[in-house]
């Protein structure tokens, strides 16, 4: 069933829900003074500076500055979205989430369940002394031991048009299911179905739960190509998801890096060697959003690639995509194989620990893009330093603010001789009608009400702490998101962020709400609070002098008509 996920039962869930028990089942809580610590699961650390309150039900790291209740601890630790987050918590507890609203099927109603069922299907069919005697040997060969292949529960599904239509597509209901799961395809010719994974050895992939989301399949004879993947479904986007992801955390509940290499088997070498924080693309280019996901959990990344030409060109693209994720403390390493060499292979010749040392000596994220920028250039002409300059500030400015940002500058400035000067990316003018004095005014208002929006968000009890007025102007802008959430609060005052973020599901002020409550603040709260009435009170000062022009304009209009 969809729908909102009634607010009484956000609240009743949240009363029934202990933090400090929740969070001391993930982590090892050593008491002190009235609050329980542990070393943060979100960054790495020596010293415990992750503070678990039970009278204010919240966590908070000193270190990293993450925060919040425990839906929120869920929806960090686990990179899943707020309902998702209820889910996990209502099950952990044993509770029912009921949905408000008709009864309309939700996107991924069914799917994950279907997916369950076929990877059950793959692994018996591996099993089957007579149909997967050859995936069974090409294992063999892989010198892939029996706990990996059950631990990645790796399968086969014999060659055959509809081997899992027959066993699970018992009913037509079934059968569109497997197709919306992406397990099988339709025909041009009649509208009928077909098996998408034929004669293939299946590695299911998983999502940060734990579930199903989809397959690759390697074929075991000539067939192009290689490999294929599941096809984009409600819960499955290969531009995003990693392989490994899910081993890599169970294995360890605090990874210290993550090695990004290139393929399934690649991971399972490397598992089974030892080197448990592997993961893979899935048979995708390197983005932005792999680097993201992986800097949730881990501050380093070691990128491990080919050492041709077309690996090189992957590292250089990779490199690229990786800027925008490069927040504070977060470090990314490129590593190069032999010619003719992968993870597998390498693991398999010269052992972990020649694996492992080849990646302590990678070069860091700076190193490389300044090697890769200046290549085949000559510094010692003023026509390529201007080159270099060209080609690499743009992308420094794509770097986050952070001491690296500054020093990469720095060190561009050194290279090139001259003084380094940001460029602002071009903003084009925007113009507004002359009557249109009220759209200006909120338009260079944005900023401001932005940045209240995500205070209001992180800290909803400081509304109640406004002056009248103060809380008057936030709500006077009818439409937008921080009027909204005033109204909200107004008649709410007890909501706190996971209550919010259940009453705003699904209505047009979501995105907003999230990209509000995704800005982290590194000041102390009571400035906060400070910034807020100052914000509010001069809204309160622009809407009054936008009054007083209204009335002036119609005062005046009055008088040249009776005139």
């Amino acid at each position: 069933m969809s729908g909102r996920i009634p607010e009484d039962f956000i609240r009743s869930l949240l009363d029934r829900a202990d933090i400090v028990e929740y969070i001391g089942a993930q982590l090892k809580l050593n008491k002190k003074g009235k609050d329980y610590w542990a070393c943060c699961p979100f960054h790495q650390e020596k010293t415990p500076s992750f503070s678990v309150s039970s009278q204010r039900q919240a966590y908070h790291c000193f270190g990293c500055k993450a925060g919040g209740n425990v839906i929120g601890f869920i929806m960090a630790r686990d990179n899943v979205g707020y309902v998702e987050a209820i889910e996990t918590l209502a099950a952990h507890y044993g509770m029912d989430v009921p949905r408000e609203g008709g009864e309309r099927i939700r996107p991924d109603q069914g799917i994950y369940d279907i997916l369950a069922e076929a990877a059950a299907c793959f692994v018996t069919w591996l099993q089957d002394a007579k149909k997967g005697v050859d995936a069974r040997e090409y294992l063999e060969r892989r010198r892939l031991k029996k706990d990996t292949v059950e631990q990645f529960s790796l399968g086969y599904v014999p060659a055959g048009w509809d081997n899992l239509l027959t066993k699970l597509g018992t009913d037509e209901a079934r059968r569109e299911l497997l197709h919306k799961a992406g397990l099988a395809r339709r025909r041009d010719s009649d509208n009928g179905l077909y098996d998408m994974f034929r004669g293939r050895l299946m590695f299911p992939i998983r999502d940060a739960r734990g579930r199903i989301i989809g397959f690759g399949g390697r074929t075991l004879r000539s067939d192009e190509p290689k490999y294929i993947n599941s096809p984009q479904t409600p819960v499955f986007h290969k531009a995003r998801e990693l392989y490994g992801l899910f081993e890599a955390r169970q294995a360890s509940r605090r990874i210290e890096s993550f090695v990004l290499v290139e393929g399934y088997t690649d991971v399972l070498a490397l598992h089974q060697a030892g080197i448990k924080n592997g993961v893979a693309t899935l048979g995708t280019a390197v983005g932005e959003a792999h680097f993201r996901s992986l800097f949730r959990y881990a501050d380093e990344i070691a990128c491990c690639f080919d050492g041709d030409t077309a690996g090189r060109a992957a590292a250089h693209a990779a490199m690229l995509q990786s800027i925008p994720a490069l927040a504070a403390n977060k470090r990314l390493k490129f590593a190069f194989l032999p010619e003719g060499e992968d993870p597998d292979s390498l693991v398999s010749s010269q052992g972990a620990e020649a694996f492992t040392k080849r990646l302590s000596t990678a070069g860091l994220f700076s190193e490389y893009f300044f090697e890769e920028m200046r290549t085949g250039l000559d510094l010692a002409t003023l026509e390529d330093k201007a080159r270099l300059r060209q080609l690499a500030e743009p992308e420094i400015e794509r770097l986050p603010i952070t001491p690296l940002k500054e020093l990469m500058r720095t060190q561009l400035a050194e290279l090139t001789g001259s003084a380094y000067t940001a460029r602002a990316p071009a903003v084009k003018a925007q113009r507004y009608p002359p009557d249109d004095t009220h759209t200006a005014k909120r338009n260079r208002t944005i900023p401001l009400r932005q940045h209240m929006l995500s205070i209001l968000i992180h800290y909803p009890a400081f509304f109640a702490g406004l002056e009248e007025a103060s809380r008057e102007a936030l709500i006077a802008e009818n439409g937008d998101s921080l009027s909204a959430l005033g109204d909200y609060l107004s008649k709410n005052a007890s909501a706190d962020a996971a209550t919010i973020y259940g009453f705003f599901l699904g209505t047009e002020h979501e995105q907003a709400i999230q990209q509000a409550a995704s800005k982290q603040f590194d000041i102390a709260s009571h400035l906060l609070a400070n910034e807020l009435a100052e914000g509010a009170q001069k809204l309160g000062r622009l809407q009054a002098r936008e009054r007083s022009r209204k009335a002036l304009r119609s005062r005046l209009k009055g008088e040249s008509e009776a005139r």
